[in-house]
């Protein structure tokens, strides 16, 4: 049948039979360059900010604890007012810190682990208060007992979950990473398909 075509029918069906399969192709391209910019948004808008947030919670929770040490050792009263308005601005951009991060949660397990840390801290910023009364009227064996008892286990807890908060994270980032390179091959694999 296709003998009995006149040349020019022939060259008409091959250049449709080109333009529909370039037509394949493009398209083709066009959603695996969709699913690979999902893979990219992913990576650029969740993780990597979670992973950054996440440790600016570790840098600024461990900052509050180095000031409520040094805190504990001061003598002078003018100085320890100096570093009582510190530890308030430490806590002030950790609670800002935190509702920074809890926007960026993504998963169930991440918001369970995130819940835990918030109660934690929370715990911990009590106990701290608990060592402020403790400092101020002069007992020191018992801000000595606190800091090395339930506000050492509030804040040595937060730091654990801070890290399990990196590690979700960071397995996250590896997951959406592997997924836009399988997305990148099976792009690649249709397209030289589609020409062959």
């Amino acid at each position: 049948m296709v003998a009995q075509l006149k040349l020019s029918h022939k060259l008409s069906l091959g250049f449709g039979l080109i333009i529909a399969l370039l037509l394949l192709t493009g398209g083709i391209a066009l959603l695996n360059f969709n699913a690979l910019n999902n893979n990219v948004d992913q990576l650029a808008k969740n993780w990597l900010p979670s992973i950054r947030e996440a440790g600016k919670l570790d840098r600024l929770a461990q900052g509050v604890r180095r000031a409520q040490l040094r805190y504990m050792l001061l003598d002078d009263p003018a100085e320890r007012k100096k570093s009582q308005t510190d530890m308030a601005k430490r806590i002030e951009e950790m609670t800002k810190a935190q509702e920074i991060y809890a926007k960026l949660v993504s998963t169930p397990e991440e918001k369970a682990k995130f819940e835990e840390f918030t109660k934690l801290w929370a715990s911990y910023v009590e106990r701290h208060k608990i060592i402020t009364e403790l400092v101020e009227s002069g007992q020191q064996a018992a801000v000595q007992k606190e800091s090395e008892g339930e506000t050492r286990k509030y804040i040595n807890g937060s730091l654990t979950i801070i890290q399990e908060l990196i590690k979700i994270n960071d397995k996250g980032g590896d997951t959406e990473s592997e997924a836009a390179h399988a997305t990148y091959a099976r792009g690649k694999m249709m397209i030289w398909a589609s020409l062959a």
